[in-house]
């Protein structure tokens, strides 16, 4: 059995969610036997799978795991009921929250205890949550939370009772993870786990590993990993150091380009790894495939329609977009920008909208799980993210024939877009700094201003239309088989 490893899927999801989207595509293409594990406490995780079009019997959630009747059941067959949500919350008589009771979609039932504090820098009120407590008939699952000023608040003293009989203590999350995958591996011996996000689930299968289960473990590498040296120590992102530490205990590192895993096998060797064990452990495998590849297309007529599609978050700088637009339109171009998304960043990006004057340029959607459909409607795809491991957006677009602006980020854009060739790369600095800010926009809109020649875009819709064509279902489904073994 495959696992693809991760700490939730939501309404919301990031490229790592996408990139096990298409990677389940193609395992259900070939019939290869998977699931999902999901980590996280997902109250709402029905309407989450329904969203994404996946099978309970792909989804095992920790928690449903320790509360359902028959857990070795659960385990192979998935949840079979599921309930509609409700919560009731209930209030003290100065209209503070004590507590919620919700039905969540799937079937167990949350009641949650808060207690209430005074915010030290806005100075309102907040409620936190104290304790948890999650009933399914006799199965319980109950912690608490506490406050430590080095480690800030952090669940603790997990109490399991009714599981298979017996109840359970466990001092802190990390126990709980490590027994779910000890029992995971009870029932699913010789599995092969593929761990898309979470430190803490790298930690407790490399504890499992190192007990003598016989698992394979595989880290797919989805963002920017190593940031230099400082003072002689090699700088990683967080979310890999762990990998790093312990990489002799790993089997497989995937990236998405070929620049990655290069970068990965330096890092690797480094650290005292040779030069054959890292060949043979860092593989590339694209994080998605190009669906339904279409002939190049014409640019549409007056008005050149740009799109971007993503989380609305400040990391994604979608603000340089807006800002590229407004630029545009005041050096008298004729072009519009629909902004697919959701996320923290959607008021402030409204208010900009409404502060430039770009309510009738500028049209701000929500989240679509139809992007193939609507790039239809579109002339270019444009990107101002600094960071992307790939950038499933980018491959979507050059299927549909889209070329592609974007920053030169690391690793993403480089590998994906030449200039001249499926689009335009705009030189970025790397840095918060207002002139920076303001000379990265500048590089943007010389990038878009390119794509917008008319006599250059049949050239570029070529283009990426040949460079969708690198990443076929068919070719991505070989590198996948290559490294489970699995033959032709």
């Amino acid at each position: 059995m495959y696992f693809f490893v991760n700490k939730g899927i939501h309404q919301l999801n990031s490229g790592v969610e996408y990139a096990q989207f298409y990677r389940a595509d193609i395992f259900n293409q070939q019939q290869w036997p998977f699931k999902f594990i999901l980590t996280d406490f997902l109250p709402n995780l029905d309407k989450s799978i329904q969203q994404m079009q996946l099978k309970n019997r792909e989804i095992i959630n920790l928690y449903e795991y320790f509360l359902s009747e028959d857990p070795v059941t659960y385990l192979k067959k998935g949840l079979t009921v599921s309930q509609a949500f409700d919560q009731k919350d209930y209030y003290d008589d100065q209209q503070h929250l004590k507590l919620s009771v919700i039905h969540n979609t799937r079937h167990y039932t949350t009641t949650l205890y808060y207690h209430y504090r005074i915010d030290h820098d806005t100075g309102k009120v907040v409620h936190d949550i104290d304790r948890v407590i999650l009933t399914n008939g006799t199965h319980r699952l109950m912690w608490h939370y506490q406050v430590n000023r080095v480690s800030g608040r952090h669940a603790t003293s997990f109490r399991l009772f009714d599981f298979e009989d017996q109840n359970y203590w466990f001092q802190n999350f990390e126990g709980l993870l490590s027994f779910f995958y000890q029992k995971v591996n009870e029932t699913f011996s010789n599995g092969h786990y593929i761990i898309d996000r979470g430190v803490d689930n790298q930690e407790a299968l490399i504890r499992l590993k190192a007990a003598g289960a016989m698992i394979t473990i595989t880290q797919v590498i989805h963002a920017q990993h190593f940031f230099g040296i400082k003072q002689q120590q090699l700088l990683f992102n967080q979310h890999y150091q762990y990998l790093f530490d312990h990489a002799k205990m790993f089997d497989h590192i995937i990236t998405a380009t070929m620049g990655q895993t290069q970068q990965v096998i330096e890092n690797l060797q480094t650290i005292g790894l040779d030069h054959e064990q890292t060949k043979a452990m860092v593989k590339t495998i694209p994080a998605g495939y190009a669906r339904a590849i279409k002939t190049p297309r014409k640019v549409h007529q007056n008005v050149f329609q740009f799109v971007t599609a993503s989380r609305l978050h400040p990391e994604k700088h979608i603000d340089h977009i807006i800002y590229a637009i407004q630029q545009l339109k005041q050096n008298n171009y004729s072009v519009a920008l629909t902004i697919y998304g959701d996320g923290d960043d959607n008021q402030r990006l409204k208010k900009l909208i409404l502060k430039l004057n770009l309510s009738d340029t500028v049209h701000l959607m929500p989240t679509t799980h139809h992007f193939l459909i609507v790039l239809n409607e579109y002339d270019a795809l444009v990107s101002a993210s600094y960071s992307e491991g790939f950038g499933l957006t980018y491959l979507e677009a050059l299927s549909q024939g889209l070329p592609v602006v974007s920053y030169a980020n690391t690793y993403g854009a480089q590998h994906l877009i030449k200039d001249g060739v499926n689009g335009y790369l705009a030189n970025v600095i790397f840095s918060n700094q207002s002139s920076d800010i303001q000379q990265n926009i500048q590089n943007l809109v010389q990038a878009m201003v390119k794509v917008m020649v008319s006599n250059n875009y049949p050239k570029l819709s070529v283009g990426a239309i040949q460079t969708a064509q690198q990443y076929s279902s068919n070719r991505v489904t070989q590198k996948w088989a290559e490294l489970m073994g699995v033959g032709d």
